[in-house]
């Protein structure tokens, strides 16, 4: 006999992951995702803003894992000039910052991963790191090959 959790919202998170699964599961973007990961001659890529959990002056190295748990990968960046399509190399530099599995950022461990710091503290400019941690951060320069490996 099959027994039903006591707990009264366990149904309504079971009933939202399957309405989410197949209205999520019948958008295919995968042709959208090809194309724009394919680089086009003379079309220069989209940038982004730094976002909130930014901190200035990473440290430069290839890996940032530290004490940080999980699946090795290598993400490699070819950085070209638009107009030309040649490597750019030596003081072009590439930047990365993610979260742990958990949703924690470095630099910001006493906010909640779950709850994005409120719009008037970021425009106060009040969000600031709140302690000395860096992991999952890093800077790396261009090789000759305009080649940036983390």
């Amino acid at each position: 006999m099959t027994t039903i959790s006591t707990k009264p919202n366990d149904w309504r998170r079971v009933l939202r992951r399957h309405i989410l699964r197949a209205t999520f599961g019948r958008i295919d973007n995968r042709t959208l995702i090809r194309d724009n990961a394919r680089l086009r001659p003379h079309e220069a890529t989209a940038t982004e803003g730094n976002g909130p959990y930014y901190i200035p002056d990473p440290p430069v190295r290839r890996d940032v894992r530290e004490d940080r748990p999980g699946a090795p990968l290598t993400l490699r960046v070819r950085v070209v000039d638009v107009h030309t399509d040649q490597p750019l190399a030596g003081s072009v530099s590439g930047e990365i910052w993610h979260c742990d599995a958990h949703g924690q950022y470095s630099g910001y461990l006493s906010y909640r991963p779950e709850r994005f710091p409120a719009i008037v503290t970021m425009a106060l400019r009040r969000f600031r790191p709140t302690d000395g941690s860096r992991f999952l951060r890093g800077l790396q320069y261009a090789d000759p090959d305009g080649v940036i490996e983390f």
